[in-house]
Parts: structure tokens; sequence; C-alpha cells
């Protein structure tokens, strides 16, 4: 079903006010995800993860995986951040995650179902921490772009490969392709076409996507833009996190962004890998082929660090 006016009913804000509530809001949320009303048995290292240290901590951090992968992308970064005295939360993305990597769950992905998802991650995160900051990845990365501009309740959102725009697809198409894809009858199109399941790589995650689940992304990112363009982002503090050798994401729509949030008085900060690095899209996951964690983990525990330094006020 084609959703009519998504960004108008997503869930209202409502920060959890004690840890104990958080803790209770979290249980809630892994009943929720062990008895799914969508079908989607969840493989077992695909649930959301919280780890905590007993009480509440000065920062939380919301960790929001990239499209078609799961919180175990996070199976090593999460506890390095942990490490550092941070409460972290990595949320499951809603039809994500499913035992049944072959699942055709992602053809039902909703736009409002997502953006209900990362609302609820950030209101159980204000009960771990004093302070909360979201970090997303890829399709991740737009849905904490989305939560910049719409909630002023964070202390700083971390971009990192911002799926905001896609190489393979003309901005100035993204419109009518979005939407396209979304009243198209669904297909599904294999990430490495000539290895389907054969690939090595995370078997956590899906070897192939819906079109109805890119043109969500799609949509998503063309309203993040559009947004970003018209109005301030609700949250002062963006750090923007990007990898030049990255043949996914498309890079004018992520520098205009900043441009934007920029012109508007946030207080963006951009971060950007070495080139001759030479990294994939993926440079979260471990398990990715050809992953450069051991050199790009420390450069994002870095830029993590000084993103929860004190932020200044923002200028009147």
């Amino acid at each position: 079903m084609f959703e009519l006016f998504p960004f108008r009913r997503q869930r209202s804000a409502a920060p959890a006010a004690t840890y104990d509530e958080a803790l209770r809001r979290f249980h809630q949320l892994q009943i929720r995800e062990r008895s799914p009303d969508d079908g989607c048995i969840l493989n077992e290292r695909c649930h959301s993860l919280l780890l905590d240290h007993g009480a509440q901590t000065d920062h939380a951090l919301v960790l929001i995986h990239g499209f078609t992968n799961c919180p175990y992308q996070f199976q090593q970064l999460a506890p390095l951040i942990h490490q550092q005295g941070h409460s972290v939360l990595a949320i499951r993305l809603p039809r994500h995650g499913c035992a049944d990597r072959m699942t055709a769950a992602l053809a039902e992905l909703r736009i409002g179902e997502l953006l209900d998802a990362v609302m609820e991650a950030v209101d159980i995160a204000h009960g771990l921490g004093r302070a909360v900051t979201v970090l997303g990845f890829s399709m991740g990365g737009v849905l904490a772009a989305w939560l910049a501009q719409n909630r002023a309740d964070l202390q700083r959102v971390i971009l990192v490969s911002p799926a905001v725009g896609l190489q393979a697809l003309p901005p100035q198409r993204h419109r009518i392709i979005g939407y396209g894809l979304a009243l198209l009858p669904n297909f599904f199109q294999w990430w490495h076409p000539k290895l389907k399941t054969e690939r090595i790589g995370p078997d956590h995650a899906y070897p192939r996507f819906a079109s109805r689940s890119l043109a969500v992304l799609i949509r998503l990112g063309l309203a993040v833009r559009t947004q970003a363009a018209q109005q301030r982002p609700a949250t002062n503090a963006i750090t923007v996190i990007t990898n030049p050798s990255d043949t996914v994401i498309h890079h004018p729509s992520v520098e205009r962004l900043v441009q934007n949030w920029s012109a508007h008085g946030a207080t963006v900060v951009a971060h950007t890998f070495p080139v001759e690095w030479n990294l994939l899209h993926d440079i979260i996951d471990p398990l990715q082929e050809e992953q450069q964690v051991e050199r790009v983990y420390p450069k994002l525990l870095q830029w993590i660090g000084e993103s929860l330094q004190p932020v200044p006020a923002p200028a009147v």
C-alpha cells in the first residue's frame, strides 16, 4: 500500500524520564521483536542491542544500521563505544534482520514505521544518558538526518556515509523514481547479480533488496534534503563523516545538505577518510569483504569522542 503523507503521521516524542523507565521500554521492544506482527522471525543476532552500565550515564548513543543489514552490523563498534563509558542502544529497523535472508519482508517497508522506530529509540535513550547522540550509517544516516531536522532534544547527530542521494540515480530524477518504484509492482534486485547468495559477506544481512524498499530510501533522502533546504535543523550540532571512495552515496547531495545546514546557522563538522585508503561503502560491518575496520574504527572513535564534547549554544 502506498503511504499518503507519511511524514505527517510519525509518533510524538515521549522521552523516558528515568533509567528504570528506559529499561522497561527497551524490554517491551524486545518482547515485540520476539513476537513480530509482520511474520519476520528474527535472526538471533539481529535483535536490538542495549549495552548499559547499570545506571544512567553522561552520554547515550543511538546507533542506526544500514539498508538490508541489522544491529549486528555494530557487533564490534558498539562495545568499543560502550568501553568509553557511554550507554549504547543499537536498534533494529523494521523488516530487517529476518532469519530467512530471502524474505520478502522489505517489500512492505514503510516510511512511517522507520520514523516511529527511530523516534522510539531516542525516547528510550533519554533514560539511559543525560545527553543523547544519534549515529546513523547509510540509510541509518538518512534517518539520523531526519532526526536532526525534527528533534531538538539531541546533543548531536552523526551521519556516516548518509545515503541522502545515490550515485546510481540522477538526483534530479529522485522524485519520479522514488514515487514510481513505490507505485509499480515490487521486484527484487541482487546486491551482486552474478554471485547472488554465494557472495562472501555478512550472513545476517540480506543479499537482495526490494524495489519498494529502495523507493522508501529514495523518498526519505529527498524529504531530508528538501527540509534542510527550507529550514534550520532542530538539532544544532551535526557531524558528517564521508568516504571519498564510496561509490554508493551521491557525494554532491551530501555536500549540499551540509551547506544548507550551515547556511541556516547549525554547527556542522565534516570529516573525510583518506582517499588513498580506498574504502568500500560499508565501513562499519567487520564481516564485509575487503573491510578495513582496523584503521577505520580508531578514526570513528576519535571523531565520536570529539562529538561528545560540550556543544556551543546556537547563534540567535
